[in-house]
């Protein structure tokens, strides 16, 4: 199986034996692919599913849907396609220089790391602040106000979920969809600093907005779903760190969690 998605799937953050995709691969003894990309959109995993099906004879995928950006990526498609036609095949992408002391302290210390975050808090609650707008669209979906937005963006993740299946089931392969929440949605104490952080007011939340929209769709193209919001929150309050607290991805804990939920899908082919 390929295991596909954004940063998610990717897992950076824990070691590789500690990713829910290595833990599957040893509790289903099935081979997980982990091919996971930072920022990776559900088009964006249909074209690497069709460029590795056949090297690597797959025998399905697993596309981990991480509602806190995938829909707004979604519809950014076609400006993604247009930034990668103005790159060079095989350039490295540039990136901003990190200091060496940044990133031995940054690794190591927890100090130092609550200091970062403050500063990055701080620059974000500027109005003019680049990532301030997109970080808003995005979590503007999880809003009543949002509710017009996320029904006029929904339609491209339609389409990419249609796309995917109909690619999967011409190769004779399986698809199972997780959907996957972000912090904010879980662990609710942190989702009124980040409404805050970019003028949105908690108040208005409708934290299930989004992963209900997506799961919705699953159900009506017949597509295998795992919903991993139910499990992730049954975890969290019985205790313990499910998403990393400088970071917002899962924890190790997080993706023991996630593993036990989508095993469990598998095992049930749920629908």
């Amino acid at each position: 199986f390929l295991a596909a998605g954004d940063s998610f799937t990717m897992a950076a953050q824990v070691s590789e034996d500690e990713t829910f995709a290595e833990r599957l691969s040893n509790d289903l003894n099935i081979d997980f692919f982990n091919a996971g990309v930072d920022g990776y959109g559900t088009y964006q995993v249909l074209e690497r599913y069709k460029q590795l099906d056949s090297r690597l004879e797959l025998d399905g995928l697993l596309l981990t849907f991480f509602v806190g950006n995938d829909v707004h990526d979604n519809v950014r498609w076609p400006q993604i396609q247009a930034e990668a036609r103005r790159m060079v095949a095989g350039k490295p992408l540039s990136r901003r220089p990190v200091g060496a002391l940044h990133g031995f302290l940054y690794k190591r210390s927890a100090v130092y790391a609550a200091i970062q975050m403050a500063l990055r808090r701080q620059a974000l609650s500027s109005p003019n602040h680049p990532e301030r707008h997109r970080w808003k669209s995005e979590l503007m979906l999880f809003t009543q106000d949002g509710a017009g937005v996320l029904g006029a963006q929904l339609p491209a993740t339609s389409n990419a979920l249609s796309d995917l299946k109909r690619a999967v089931e011409e190769r004779g392969d399986q698809l199972m969809v997780a959907v996957a929440p972000p912090a904010f949605q879980i662990e609710q104490e942190r989702m009124s600093a980040t409404f805050q952080l970019v003028g949105l007011n908690p108040q208005n939340a409708r934290l299930d907005a989004v992963s209900t929209a997506v799961v919705d769709l699953l159900k009506r193209k017949g597509i295998p779903y795992c919903d991993l919001v139910e499990p992730l929150r049954r975890a969290q309050q019985a205790g313990g760190e499910l998403y990393l607290q400088y970071d917002g991805h899962w924890s190790p804990k997080g993706h023991a969690v996630v593993a036990d939920a989508i095993e469990r899908c598998f095992k049930q082919g749920r629908h």
